[in-house]
């Protein structure tokens, strides 16, 4: 199975997850198993080739500690975070009007 990387819109969903908790881990598990489905229903419209692994609960609690160390600039949550997640904290702080344009169009085609 290849991996499969993360697209912008996804980052920038994964993102409004953490920013609607109020920029704070953990995020409460039904949440978080929720947008997992949304991420495979969005992999499966897309017709990308994914196993049970793809955006498990246990992977995106991962990408949102790494999101955490961005937006704490490095005081709290896992280091390692891609380039993608720091661009999309950045589009977030300086392009407000752009990142919800991104996430609503995200929630209209996925949720």
């Amino acid at each position: 199975m290849k991996k499969i990387n993360w697209s912008v819109e996804e980052a920038v969903a994964l993102m409004s997850l953490y920013v609607e908790n109020g920029f704070k881990i953990p995020i409460d598990e039904n949440k978080v198993e929720k947008f997992s489905n949304t991420l495979k229903k969005r992999a499966e419209i897309l017709n990308l080739d994914i196993d049970e692994k793809f955006r498990n609960v246990a992977g995106l609690n991962m990408q949102l500690a790494c999101i955490h160390y961005v937006a704490t600039d490095g005081k709290e949550g896992l280091s390692g975070a891609s380039e993608l997640f720091y661009d999309t904290y950045e589009l977030y702080l300086t392009n407000k009007k752009m990142f919800l344009r991104i996430y609503n169009d995200f929630l209209k085609m996925y949720q």
